[in-house]
């Protein structure tokens, strides 16, 4: 019965939405659709494709969608905070589905769209350090699963980073990425997956001027641990991503060379996790048994769009 209830819905005309709608303006839900209704039908009669009508009438059908059992089988939250919030930016998109539909990917920084071998080859020239003992003490510090400020205390015990970052900054040599830095496959996979109408963003454990250097990128939003005042692996971190993706942490994937800061994480968070096996993490954290955990894995971005694809059929 359920199931023909939903292909009746699917078949609905948009004036049956509005109908649909003039019914419920007694109802918090009906209202706040009706609000929004005149742009997304505008945006979709211009044949812009940004609403999914099944997604509109279900939802007035079903109100709040408090039947756990009826959200289950239609693939939503039984929490609709996140889908009103979004309901405007919702697109037609035949993503991945396991449960919802995969609406937003969110990249890792270091190691996944940026290569920061230049990076680490300044913090030797800085400290007088010879890059390859430099380089040993990051392999050292991934194996015993240290954060990556470790590898100061190795080469320079008792260094004050952030005073050192202050010095660094004051002679013109920022300890910040510049686009040079970005990987040859990380901008044409942003763009790729911005024309398949994906939602995308970038949130890392990176200094706030990294946000400047990624705002002409095709993407929706961008986030730094510094700014936002949590790194990861900490679980307030990906709540920070789930609400500034302002969807469901299902719809999200997130894309990381780490699992101890990416995979495991975001996994626990909800998400559909990409392990990425580039750079020193990437390539390590590979021979782990925890990376079978991920739900895909990927030598490098050029292949996500298609992983992606290939996960949804």
């Amino acid at each position: 019965m359920l199931a023909e209830r939903t292909l009746d819905f699917l078949r609905l005309e948009a004036f049956a939405v509005v109908q649909a709608i003039e019914e419920c303006l007694d109802d918090l839900l009906g209202f706040v659709l009706a609000e929004i209704l005149d742009k997304s039908i505008v945006k979709m009669l211009s044949g812009q494709r940004v609403v999914d009508l099944g997604f509109f009438v279900m939802i007035l059908q079903f109100g709040k969608v408090a039947d756990p059992v009826s959200a289950g089988i239609l693939g939503l939250a039984i929490d609709l905070e996140h889908h009103l919030v979004g309901l405007e930016q919702h697109k037609i998109y035949s993503g991945i589905k396991a449960g919802f539909m995969v609406t937003t990917v969110v990249f890792d920084v270091g190691e996944t769209l940026v290569n920061e071998s230049r990076l680490w080859r300044l913090w030797a020239d800085w400290l007088a350090v010879p890059e390859h003992v430099l380089f040993a003490a990051v392999g050292a510090v991934i194996e015993r699963g240290d954060h990556h400020r470790s590898v100061f205390e190795i080469v320079r015990p008792g260094l004050d980073i952030e005073a050192t970052r202050r010095e660094r900054r004051a002679a013109g040599v920022p300890d910040v990425f510049e686009p040079r830095d970005f990987y040859p496959d990380a901008v044409p996979c942003l763009e790729e997956l911005h024309r398949r109408g994906l939602r995308i963003g970038i949130a890392g454990n990176q200094p706030e001027g990294m946000e400047e250097v990624c705002r002409g990128l095709p993407v929706d939003f961008v986030a730094s641990s510094e700014r936002w005042g949590v790194e990861k692996p900490s679980p307030l971190f990906f709540q920070k991503v789930i609400d500034e993706s302002r969807t469901d942490p299902a719809a999200i994937a997130y894309i990381g060379d780490r699992l101890d800061n990416d995979i495991l994480p975001a996994h626990a968070a909800g998400m559909l996790t990409v392990f990425l096996r580039r750079g020193p993490w990437g390539y390590l954290h590979a021979l782990r048994p925890e990376a079978a955990q991920a739900n895909l894995r990927i030598d490098g971005l050029g292949e996500l769009p298609e992983a992606l694809e290939r996960w949804r059929t």
